[in-house]
């Protein structure tokens, strides 16, 4: 969504973007990448060309999701199309900690339960030390502790 948003200019000619940055106000004495970088990031949360450009990014999340699950997150932001509260609830929902929860479970799950018993149709043994991987690296994602003794 991030760079989907980056592309579109919004009315004041900044990137869309800057309605679902993650920090509302900017930090001070940062340096930017680039000249659009900044304006994302400087670019006020308050104001008309703001209420104008959160129901345009309120109204793409919409189309995006509208017969799916993250519908049911955004519903109440309907009366005021609010695109950045949108945003935020679809994000705390999605990759909150019931995500974590769920994918460190997983991959916990996957562990304990993957057994190599030699090549078997579709399952070799390259695809068992990639299902190990996969588990390390969500876990790392996660800063979760994964001991010595437990890895292949």
């Amino acid at each position: 969504m991030e760079t989907y948003l980056s592309q579109l200019l919004g009315s004041g000619h900044v990137p869309l973007k800057y309605v679902i940055r993650t920090n509302a106000l900017p930090k001070p004495q940062a340096v930017y990448a680039t000249p659009q970088a900044q304006l994302v990031a400087i670019a006020p949360l308050i104001g008309d060309l703001f209420n104008r450009d959160n129901a345009r990014v309120y109204g793409l999340i919409k189309q995006l999701i509208l017969e799916g699950p993250g519908w049911t997150y955004i519903m109440h932001f309907v009366a005021n199309a609010g695109g950045r509260g949108a945003w935020n609830a679809l994000r705390a929902h999605f990759e909150g900690d019931g995500l974590r929860n769920r994918n460190v479970e997983d991959a916990y799950s996957t562990l304990d339960s993957l057994v190599y018993e030699g090549e078997k149709k579709g399952f070799t043994f390259e695809k068992f030390a990639e299902c190990h991987l996969e588990c390390y690296l969500e876990l790392s994602r996660f800063n979760e502790p994964v001991l010595e003794s437990k890895k292949v």
